[in-house]
């Protein structure tokens, strides 16, 4: 695919744009923060009036967001560069956060597979949170000419053989989607077709996740090729440790701490979402269906969370 040329002067600045963006903060192990015991009656209720809120905002964009229309021009308008550097971020930071939700879900799932039970409503959110990242990687290049832009101005920024799969949320969720697994595989023995049911909802899910993914490399990357494969392609297998991790943190602005709280994390949230909000209520090129996900996958991880913060367990 031929892409248009665009100088650097085009933008003011260009070279600032990355290190412009802002930080988060997220914890070193990647895990949803925990309620603290000794979290004040006050501050509960200030989470989830935030929390209310975010579903206030999510319940009215629903009604105003709408389509733009993709320019008929190769031009690049410097704008859209800027706004796509912030999309592209926004969605990420929005992902992290997704990631941490999922995970903390399948840990659930997997304490009541154990304990005898079975999460149909945990299988059911997770569904809903996997489509959700999916989604989110679709709005993070919802900028046009999407190719042109993302390869000349954003990808070549990013370090050698950077992968998605460096993400600690991306690794912590492999592990309990494994341990998921030897879960479901011990009750099939004795209830194999209720155990099918609940594999097939968390593979719609996935399946989701994954024609969203490859739309967006579509989009971005025709030949399909991504950073880790050239290197890996000219230098062999790369094993993923904990330098690249730190790699991965550092570009994407992630300072990881030991302990978050999660008075910050559920602030983080609701900052997040509305942030994302208004950009779809200024105009988007997202079809029906991204946009249907995003709304769903808010809703799900906004009452996760308003279940953490009641120090409730999720709705089973």
């Amino acid at each position: 695919m031929s892409l248009e040329v665009v100088t650097p002067a085009v933008l003011d600045r260009p070279e600032s744009l990355h290190r412009e963006m802002p930080w988060i903060l997220l914890a070193a192990t990647a895990e949803l923060p925990r309620p603290n015991a000794t979290l004040p009656t006050a501050e509960r209720e200030r989470l989830l009036t935030d929390l209310l809120e975010c579903e206030r905002c999510l319940v009215e964009a629903e009604e105003l967001i709408h389509r733009r229309e993709r320019p008929e021009s190769a031009e690049i308008d410097p704008r859209e560069v800027r706004g796509a550097w912030r999309k592209f971020f926004l969605a990420h930071y929005t992902f992290f956060h997704t990631f941490a939700v999922l995970a903390e879900v399948y840990q659930r799932a997997i304490d009541l597979l154990e304990q005898g039970g079975w999460p149909q409503r945990e299988i059911e959110q997770a569904g809903a949170l996997w489509a959700l990242g999916g989604a989110l990687m679709r709005y993070g290049v919802d900028f046009a000419p999407t190719a042109t832009i993302y390869q000349q101005f954003i990808r070549p920024r990013m370090p050698e053989a950077f992968s998605g799969t460096w993400l600690r949320e991306y690794a912590l969720l492999g592990e309990r989607r494994r341990r998921l697994k030897r879960a479901l595989d011990e009750r099939a023995a004795t209830e194999r077709e209720r155990v099918l049911a609940l594999r097939a909802a968390l593979s719609e899910g996935e399946r989701c996740y994954h024609t969203f993914h490859f739309q967006v490399m579509l989009a971005c990357v025709p030949d399909m090729t991504s950073k880790l494969q050239e290197y890996e392609v000219e230098h062999g297998k790369l094993a993923t440790e904990e330098r690249q991790y730190q790699i991965f943190d550092d570009w994407f602005h992630v300072l990881r701490l030991p302990e978050v709280e999660l008075s910050g994390y559920v602030r983080s949230v609701c900052t997040l979402i509305p942030d994302l909000l208004v950009d779809l209520m200024e105009g988007t090129y997202l079809e029906p269906e991204p946009l249907a996900k995003l709304t769903a996958g808010f809703s799900t991880a906004l009452e996760i969370l308003r279940g953490v913060v009641t120090g409730q367990e999720l709705v089973q």
